[in-house]
């Protein structure tokens, strides 16, 4: 017998199957909703233990590994699970914590041969996370907790280290906090400098691109003697496109400004317009240029421990 949930919609009543299947039980009755969904259905013949086959569709494999059973691959064998990861090929597609949350790789493949069979509500890098952490196989990733979960970020910890997964813009970080956090509203708290908090506090105007902070503030009149790298171009003789030969660097890191002054620790200052310098030409810049106000802007990083590239993926074909 198959554990069928009834369920209210707007249409009416509706019968769930253990697969997500529903069904109109204005047409369909409860006993041939089931009877019908079970002579098409590999997974809830699995479940109800009508069947004990270990070869079925890779969305099958999907919908019995977020249920809870193991051990089912495709026809191709590309796409198996085991012990509480799901691969796909040499990619991790997904992990089952555990205490039963079902975690969906963000970084598992967009479209196509490689596309995310599994549906789950939380996402996460995992495959940054299983870097970050260093771990050589995928099983001790189960051993992740989830602490909070906002739209856009999600707050776990491995052991005694604490990370922070989310999105920035349109660019997916990973960073890992110095201290630990109850909430993800505590971690974001806890990544600002304390010059950020007072100059917050005192309501003076606070600007951010990325990991970089920036604060509204003069530097001294010993400051200002020191000698600013200004951001120079060169003009074609042809066309007048300016073309940018000195990116002066923010605090060591890839963002640049229009003029920056290094005026000795924690104290740089920077003025113009602010931009992030992919590694390479292929990529794109992670986040949009920002424009600060006039004057002087003290630039300062956030107090992450680590923080990781999330890299995404692409298309493929048909499995």
């Amino acid at each position: 017998m198959l554990s069928i949930e009834t369920i209210r919609r707007e249409y009416g009543v509706a019968y769930r199957m253990p697969c997500g299947s529903e069904y109109n039980s204005d047409y369909v009755g409860y006993d041939e909703a089931e009877a019908r969904h079970e002579a098409t259905c590999a997974t809830c013949r699995v479940v109800s233990g009508k069947s004990r086959a270990t070869v079925m569709p890779q969305a099958d494999v999907a919908r019995l590994f977020a249920l809870g059973i193991d051990g089912r691959r495709s026809s191709t064998d590309n796409y198996s699970s085991s012990a509480g990861v799901l691969y796909h090929y040499r990619t991790i597609e997904g992990v089952r914590l555990r205490d039963g949350t079902v975690i969906r790789n963000s970084q598992c493949w967009s479209a196509g041969f490689a596309s995310c069979s599994l549906h789950a509500p939380t996402w996460l890098p995992l495959t940054a996370i299983r870097e970050a952490l260093g771990l050589y196989d995928a099983q001790p990733l189960r051993d992740l907790e989830i602490v909070d979960r906002t739209e856009l970020r999600t707050l776990v910890r491995y052991g005694e280290r604490c990370l922070l997964s989310g999105r920035d813009g349109w660019a997916p970080y990973l960073i890992e906090l110095a201290d630990p956090a109850e909430n993800v509203a505590n971690a974001l708290l806890g990544l600002m400098p304390p010059e950020v908090r007072l100059a917050c506090i005192e309501n003076r105007p606070v600007e951010r691109q990325g990991e970089i902070w920036f604060v509204k503030q003069e530097p001294t009149a010993e400051e200002v003697e020191t000698v600013p790298w200004r951001a120079r171009f060169k003009q074609t003789a042809t066309t007048g496109f300016e073309r940018r030969l000195i990116r002066p660097s923010i605090l060591g890191t890839h963002h640049t400004a229009t003029v920056v002054l290094e005026a000795g620790p924690r104290r740089t200052f920077v003025q113009g317009v602010v931009r992030h310098i992919p590694e390479s030409r292929q990529r794109r810049a992670d986040h949009p240029a920002l424009r600060l106000g006039e004057g002087w802007w003290l630039a300062l990083k956030n107090t992450a421990k680590a923080a990781w590239r999330v890299e995404a993926r692409g298309r493929g074909g048909v499995d």
